[in-house]
This record gives C-alpha cells, structure tokens and sequence, in this order.
C-alpha cells in the first residue's frame, strides 16, 4: 500500500493496521478512510471497505467503494425516482380530474332529470284541481318517482269515479223525485229552493 501511495506512506501503515484489525475479527469487518481515488489521482475521497482475514493462507482480502461515487449514483437514483413520481402524481390528478369531471356530469344530468321530474309534478298539482289529466309517466326518469306518479293519477282516477259515481246517483235522486206523485220542494238553508218536482 504504501509502495502504491509513496505520498503518504505513514497514512497507508495506518490504513493497513485498520485492515488488520477488521480482518482479526472472524466474520471480517468494515473500515472507513481517506484514499486517493484510482480514477482521478487528484481527488481524495472517503471510502468505506469490508476485509475478512483467512488465516490459513495469512491473506486478508477487501473491497471497498468511494462514498462520492455512491453519493453520485443515489443522487441519479434520486433524480429519476423524483421524475417517476412526479410523472405517476400527474397521471393520477389527470386520472383523477378526468373521474370528476365526468362525475360532476353525471350529477348535472341527474339534477335535471330530478328537476324535470319535481317541475312536472308541481304543474301537474296545480291544475290538478281544474282539470282530470293524469301525470305523463313516460316523462318521469326515477323510478320511486313513477311510483308517486301512478299513486297521484290512482288518485286521480278515483276521484272521477267518485264524481261519476256522485252524478249518477244524483241523477237517479232527481228522477226519483220527480216521479213522485207528491209534491216535493228542496231548499238550501236560507230557504231558496233547489229542486222542485212538476
């Protein structure tokens, strides 16, 4: 080592003694120093090397890598993990307001069908006392709706026959009435006369 890096060769005697203390120990062990790197001799840098001893040849063997060149490496990890992610942030918010979009649609046509169907439930409640024309259920979107929307022209429906109902039998009153041989006056209740037979 020393005859390697004639710079400093009392820095080399210490590195080694490093060396041999790590490879003392029997699983091995790491190191950490100061060495000038291989492929730039104008640099120095700190390295980190694991040595293990085998005793039986008296060898220690070691290798090492320049914390720079893993510093280099990570930060071109970094980079490229720093542009995945914002690539996959930017596909999931355009994903994602592509969903709400397309749901805040769906909610707009589902408020007008819902607006449609109470505005044709309001007209048909305000003409329902002047006129017998039942709910168009074809234009009811909802089903619960088009439930409500039979149950009111069910309603409807007795209704008319109750007045039918009514105005038959007040037909066959009026004819009863006249038939008889008695005379017959009806009167509201301050005495003027409804009905008066011949």
């Amino acid at each position: 080592l020393w005859d390697a890096f004639p710079d400093d060769p009392e820095k080399m005697k210490a590195i080694f003694r490093q060396e041999l203390d790590a490879a003392a120990q029997p699983d091995g062990g790491f190191i950490t120093y100061s060495l000038t790197k291989l492929t730039d001799p104008s640099r120095q840098s700190r390295k980190i090397s694991f040595v293990v001893g085998i005793p039986e040849m008296e060898w220690l063997v070691g290798a090492g890598f320049y914390l720079d060149d893993v510093e280099t490496a990570i930060t071109a990890l970094h980079r490229d993990l720093q542009h995945q992610i914002t690539g996959k942030l930017t596909l999931a918010a355009l994903i994602t307001a592509a969903i709400v979009a397309i749901f805040l649609l769906f909610l707009r046509q589902l408020g007008r069908r819902l607006k449609n169907d109470f505005d044709l439930f309001v007209s048909w409640f305000s003409q329902a006392a002047q006129t017998d024309e039942p709910i168009d259920r074809k234009r009811v979107h909802f089903e619960e709706l088009d439930h409500l929307a039979g149950f009111a022209n069910g309603m409807l429906a007795d209704r008319q026959t109750a007045r039918d109902e009514l105005a038959a039998e007040r037909e066959r009153l009026f004819v009863t009435i006249r038939s008889i041989g008695d005379a017959v006056i009806t009167t509201d209740t301050t005495g003027r006369v409804e009905l008066m037979n011949t």
